[in-house]
């Protein structure tokens, strides 16, 4: 498979291609601007808008204290940048966070405008323990206070759902969710299309978007949630089955939109270089490997690998491919 090509007909080069914040050594950094312009690209991909904070750069921020920004959010020039880039034939891919804090209300409508979505303004993530000071940020923990009038009580395995307003949903294993937890399951006949499982547990950020006429939900997260919890649910309009992989047809090529962090996964071993390894690690036993990793060969891998072939493929001027 060749990569999408550089607009002066060169391959991809991380050093070269990539915009946004760069880590350097001693605490310092850069921050590499988009182009003016996004034509002659084949492939716009947005991710981690969300940006990079002052604690999250200086140290391991665990905790996920909030601090100054550094960098993020879309800006109304890279708004034009990529629409141009789009109209000229590029296919664009967003991920989560694309439309949350801090890209401005103009920005975010106007990237959801071109993916073809409706954010809800909930985001939500499912952690392996809701104990204080292990996994869970502290301004959750913080304004759960607030917004409750009760010190934060969970422990163990749940889900945080949080809305732009600030408020919080919290939904915890056994009582309102069972063991399952979250999963990402294609639509009939999708996941053959893109080479994935067809069901693969995700335990990630997601954000919850509707989609609007014209654009195609190619795969769908599941809760597993008890009758209780979907009565929890519900009572915020939050649904307990929403997309999870978007699909639209751009002016000449297709737009996609994956509602979860899927390009994070802080474990990739040196042996997945070679040759094969990505067949390797999506037929390995789960039991080897953690539910990001499942995720990111089962799913991640397979499917960005289809949308690059697609490019490839796709002759000169020629329109998307069909849905």
């Amino acid at each position: 498979m060749s990569t999408p090509k550089h607009p002066d007909g060169e391959p991809w080069h991380y050093d070269r291609d990539y915009a946004g914040f760069v880590p350097l050594p001693g605490h310092r950094y850069e921050i590499r601007p988009m182009p003016a312009t996004a034509r002659g690209y084949d492939l716009i991909y947005l991710a981690d808008t969300y940006g990079v904070y002052r604690d999250d750069f200086e140290r391991l921020n665990v905790a996920g204290t909030h601090s100054p920004r550094i960098y993020g959010g879309v800006l109304p020039a890279e708004i034009v940048a990529i629409r141009q880039g789009v109209d000229d034939g590029a296919t664009l891919i967003g991920e989560f966070n694309t439309f949350a804090s801090p890209t401005e209300r103009p920005e975010r409508e106007a990237l959801e405008d071109l993916f073809g979505v409706t954010w809800s303004g909930w985001i939500g993530r499912r952690f392996e323990d809701l104990t204080p000071d292990v996994e869970v940020p502290v301004w959750a923990v913080r304004d759960y206070a607030r917004q409750y009038g009760q010190p934060w009580p969970f422990q163990g395995p749940g889900f945080l759902f949080v809305h732009e307003s600030g408020r919080l949903l919290v939904l915890r294993e056994e009582n309102d969710v069972r063991h399952d937890g979250a999963s990402l399951v294609f639509e009939p006949g999708r996941a053959r299309r893109y080479g994935a499982r067809e069901r693969v547990p995700y335990h990630y950020w997601f954000d919850i978007v509707t989609p609007r006429a014209g654009t195609a939900v190619e795969a769908a997260f599941e809760l597993a949630v008890t009758d209780t919890g979907r009565m929890r649910l519900a009572r915020l309009g939050i649904p307990s089955r929403f997309p999870a992989i978007l699909r639209r047809d751009g002016p000449r090529a297709p737009i996609y939109y994956f509602a979860g962090d899927f390009a994070d996964n802080r474990f990739v071993p040196s042996w997945t270089r070679y040759r094969a390894a990505a067949a390797t690690a999506k037929w390995m036993p789960a039991a080897l490997q953690s539910v990001t990793n499942l995720f990111y060969w089962r799913v991640y891998v397979p499917l960005l690998g289809t949308i690059l072939e697609e490019i490839r493929r796709r002759p000169v001027n020629s329109a998307p491919p069909p849905m």
